[in-house]
């Protein structure tokens, strides 16, 4: 992202506004790429994703978004609400903070996350529970498969284990990996973590 364009009290064309949007996508290629930083890249990389689907770049929603995501999500947004953003100008303290809980109210961030960096209790939300909705997002195979991969088991292991042919295995790791929205075992065991699925 270009100074200029991040410095910019107001963006000027969409090739402004697209680049704003890939920041998240672009964070999380780099930091991949160090093997230590690749679960928190994934982590990242949710930094703008709205609980209502509004967000970017992958625009998913509700159960999707796991707990630590969820907290940066909004962390996040209260420092941009307090600094600035491109295109943004920074808000006064209380107006930020009204204007946190009322994205919180319309469910596009996690109650939870906002009472808490606010200090006060937590506002009442269309937020979408994590725990309520995870039940619906992994079968109970996909669930046990994973709790085998999550142990550090082979494909041929768990399968072993869990009476089934490895390429089963993999076919529910590939349906895992597609609605955690995660590439790495690292990062869906952390997603399903976050969810209480495992």
């Amino acid at each position: 992202m270009p100074n200029a364009v991040w410095d910019s009290p107001k963006l000027r064309s969409e090739a402004d506004k697209e680049r704003l949007r890939l920041v998240p996508y672009w964070t999380e290629r780099a930091a991949r790429r160090i093997e230590t930083l690749r679960s928190e890249a994934e982590i990242a990389s949710f930094v703008d994703e709205r609980l209502d689907g509004s967000g970017f770049f992958r625009g998913v929603k509700g159960a999707a978004i796991g707990t630590a995501e969820r907290v940066l999500a909004a962390a996040v947004h209260w420092v941009l609400l307090h600094t600035g953003a491109p295109g943004r100008p920074a808000l006064a303290a209380a107006e930020a903070e009204a204007q946190l809980r009322r994205e919180a109210e319309q469910g596009r961030l996690d109650a939870a996350a906002v009472a808490a960096l606010t200090g006060r209790e937590s506002v009442a939300a269309k937020t979408p529970a994590a725990q309520g909705d995870a039940n619906a997002l992994l079968s109970s195979r996909e669930v046990e498969v994973l709790g085998r991969i999550s142990l550090g088991e082979s494909n041929k292991e768990a399968a072993r284990t869990l009476g089934i042919s490895p390429s089963t295995v993999r076919a529910h790791l590939e349906n895992i990996f597609r609605k955690l929205g995660c590439t790495t075992r690292a990062a869906a065991t952390l997603k399903a973590m976050t969810l209480g699925l495992l």
